[in-house]
């Protein structure tokens, strides 16, 4: 139980830091509370965040698929994969994630989607690779 505590504090600690943009200090405490709780699912997501957040994609989806293997109805790993897979440029893999989390979650994902922080991400990101169809099929799928 203490050991399992002390994981949880280490997460909390790397959560703070990831919201504060320390995100290689993040890693650093997501990485050892996997070292004393490897089940803590929610530790391997925030992991994956972190590296999303550097651009490291392949890390990052490496950590949110450990998430679903070990908890297979986790939306949010499931919608972090799609977002990995969108900035790689793989768009018909993220959309598949996509579709499976919002078949867990679709509450989740439309609340995601519709806030307006997203909405100028995705165009921009959109317009930058010269694809406004990818911007146009996300509105479809937030309006769906």
């Amino acid at each position: 139980m203490a050991q399992s505590q002390k994981s949880i504090e280490l997460n909390k600690k790397g959560f703070e830091l990831l919201e504060n943009e320390e995100i290689r200090s993040s890693i650093t405490y997501f990485k050892k509370a996997i070292e004393i709780n490897p089940d803590l699912v929610v530790v391997y997501n925030n992991l994956g965040s972190a590296y999303y957040r550097l651009s490291k994609y392949d890390k990052a989806i490496e950590n949110f698929k450990k998430v679903i293997d070990k908890e297979s109805n986790y939306a949010k790993a499931y919608f972090n994969i799609a977002a990995s897979y969108y900035h790689k440029g793989n768009l018909l893999t993220a959309y598949k994630y996509y579709r499976k989390s919002k078949s867990i979650d679709e509450e989740y994902v439309v609340e995601r989607l519709e806030n307006p922080e997203t909405k100028a991400k995705i165009k921009k990101e959109s317009e930058k690779r010269g694809d406004s169809k990818a911007f146009d099929f996300y509105l479809d799928e937030v309006n769906e």
